[in-house]
């Protein structure tokens, strides 16, 4: 084989393996959070190419945070539930209106939520003394969507 067709087969490897990780990690992996965020208002992600919102609830065993999210109905979801490290709280989260009953793991805990349809639907841990809400709205009215620390 020839040196060129050797470097261009090396060539479309590498690039096929990055575009490949990136698709798997995402495009917002690994960066810092904007200066100037506060976790009480945070920017919902979509990806317009996947039609694909992401949101992450950080979870601890005094709460979860943000409370309160906000989805554009009828557009894939993928939530991740993020568990700190924490000893004798209760790791289950439940949620009957979105069929999940799941015990969490430390780290990231993604589920991804299909048809959502407008709507309030509640999350709570294993004992009920944490909840939190996931507002579905339709399209229309959503302009820039967001998730709440406030009411949702």
């Amino acid at each position: 084989m020839r040196h060129s067709q050797m470097v261009i087969r090396l060539s479309v490897l590498i690039c096929g393996s990055a575009a490949i990780m990136y698709m798997l990690a995402g495009p917002n992996s690994g960066q810092p959070e904007q200066a100037g965020k506060t976790p009480a208002m945070a920017q919902l992600q979509i990806e317009d190419r996947n039609d694909l919102q992401t949101a992450e609830v950080k979870v601890n065993g005094q709460e979860f945070s943000p409370e309160h999210i906000k989805l554009t109905a009828g557009v894939l979801a993928k939530v991740n539930f993020r568990l700190a490290p924490c000893e004798n709280c209760n790791k289950q989260l439940v949620s009957e209106e979105l069929d999940i009953n799941s015990t969490l793991r430390e780290g990231d805990n993604f589920f991804l939520m299909r048809n959502l349809r407008p709507g309030a639907y509640t999350f709570k841990n294993g004992t009920g003394q944490l909840a939190g809400t996931i507002t579905v709205v339709a399209s229309s009215e959503t302009q820039a969507p967001q998730i709440a620390a406030g009411t949702p």
